[in-house]
């Protein structure tokens, strides 16, 4: 069995789509759709930048979308669909539409407004988050409790049982940098380039106004099982997806047990569709026996092309 799997924020790079466009018409087809949607020029600013306007939030999403979606669009004109899907963050907008909960142009804008929700809802900073390794979860789990009180830190994704990524105030990521530096907790810090801080409390103010646009939009049972950050299991109903969705802004992504979720529904390789290679790197750490297959760029994804038409 295969399944689809769809990254997240941070995978964004300048030039990103044009190579794509080029090679594929199914992909340029995408891409423009995602200008239409949103109604600004979002393709010429992944090809041309600047670098700090495709960083930001509210171009960084429906970025990474639009090149994930513009790869999925290329495998489905050949007839190539998933057993199952999984997306980190944003990534599950991807994975919905794989899984045809949602059409191309919906979920593009979803994400769009899901952006701007959570850049109302919190003054940006580039001390938002930070890549923590070495500590298993419950060691961590146990530092966040300790976070002295008015600041807030919490575990925002279990990447691996080794790498977590945390998100908080910067009084209380700061707090844990220190207690790095004296030797209180052995760990690797790396700040995550992010100027928000994902998947905690601090972004709840966001939820209102996305539960009511996914109230407003059309959502259609799940052709093929959608495993959600929230609690890493798989779901079919549109209803559950929607709750799914708009919890999963101040819940952490629980990877590690969505590929455990994936190894029992019978998947035995992964397909990686959009920018860069993050959830591959995961999978190595968590699963290393689960096949892999990076579909990442348009030499990635001819060179799957044709091996598949030669077997």
């Amino acid at each position: 069995m295969r399944a689809f799997l769809f990254p997240g924020q941070g995978t964004q790079f300048v030039g990103m789509g044009v190579a794509l466009a080029r090679a594929f018409p199914e992909a340029a087809e995408v891409l423009a759709l995602a200008d239409e949607v949103l109604g600004l020029p979002l393709t010429r600013i992944m090809a041309e930048g600047p670098p700090a306007r495709l960083m930001e939030t509210d171009i960084t999403q429906p970025a990474v979308l639009a090149y994930s979606l513009a790869l999925l669009a290329v495998l489905r004109a050949r007839g190539l669909r998933p057993d199952a899907t999984a997306g980190y963050s944003l990534g599950e907008y991807g994975a919905l539409v794989a899984a045809e909960v949602l059409d191309p142009a919906t979920a593009l804008g979803l994400v769009r407004e899901r952006a701007l929700a959570m850049v109302q809802a919190r003054p940006l900073s580039t001390r938002s988050m930070l890549l923590v390794v070495g500590p298993p979860s419950e060691v961590l789990a146990e530092w966040c409790d300790r976070c002295p009180p008015g600041e807030v830190l919490a575990i925002a994704g279990f990447l691996t049982p080794t790498m977590h990524s945390l998100s908080g105030s910067e009084g209380g990521l700061d707090w844990l940098g220190a207690r790095v530096e004296a030797g209180e907790l052995h760990a690797q810090l790396r700040p995550v380039p992010v100027t928000l801080p994902f998947h905690c409390s601090l972004l709840a103010g966001a939820q209102p106004t996305l539960r009511a646009r996914l109230a407003a939009a059309d959502l259609l049972p799940a052709r093929c099982p959608v495993l959600f950050n929230v609690d890493g299991e798989p779901e079919t109903r549109p209803e559950r997806c929607r709750e799914l969705l708009v919890a999963q802004v101040v819940r952490p992504v629980q990877w590690v047990k969505t590929v455990a979720s994936l190894r029992r529904l019978g998947v035995d390789e992964v397909w990686e569709v959009g920018p860069g290679r993050s959830l591959g790197g995961y999978l190595k750490r968590i699963d290393p026996t689960l096949g892999r297959v990076q579909v990442e760029d348009a030499p990635s994804l001819q060179a799957l092309l044709e091996r598949l038409s030669a077997a």
